[in-house]
């Protein structure tokens, strides 16, 4: 008798209907943590190789992708401030082992330098960017971030290397 209960009260559930699993709401992801924006040498040699000391750095490595279902890739972009002799020797070494120079540009970032800030130049889509020779990274590149360019900042010390994974 007491299992002929429950019987019916199972029926009577089912008939009622539970909700499905895919009515059931998404648990909650969290916020993307801002990545931070760093100025330490050490930092960043960890993660690149920095040809010559820079007088000054300013660099940010960030995660692409949310890595849930995988890898994820990441890009690090650092700006440097060279001696200008300094600058000159990096910009002949990326030269030397450019295959092809091609002309780019790289979005200047709130925590791109004043002086860097006021050579930018608008471009086609309307945001801050700096132009400049691609110069091939790899007297930069280290671990998995061996893609992307290094660029001298025309009439300017600073040199800017966006690297990433992929």
């Amino acid at each position: 008798m007491e299992q002929a209960r429950w019987l019916w009260v199972g029926a009577l559930l089912f008939a009622a209907g539970c909700p499905s699993a895919s009515r059931t709401p998404p648990p909650p992801t969290a916020a993307p943590t801002p990545y931070p924006v760093r100025t330490d040498l050490a930092g960043l040699q960890s993660l690149i190789t920095v040809p010559r000391r820079p007088l000054a750095v300013v660099w940010q490595h960030t995660q692409i992708g949310d890595g849930v279902m995988g890898p994820t890739d990441s890009r690090l972009l650092a700006v440097m401030r060279y001696k200008p002799t300094d600058a000159d020797a990096v910009e002949r070494t990326a030269r030397q082992s450019a295959s092809a120079i091609q002309k780019g540009e790289v979005e200047i970032l709130p925590c791109f330098p004043a002086p860097l800030r006021h050579k930018a130049t608008r471009s086609a889509n309307g945001n801050l960017v700096l132009r400049g020779d691609k110069l091939d990274p790899s007297a930069f590149a280290r671990l998995s971030l061996r893609n992307g360019f290094v660029m001298r900042i025309p009439n300017s010390p600073y040199v800017v290397a966006s690297l990433f994974t992929t």
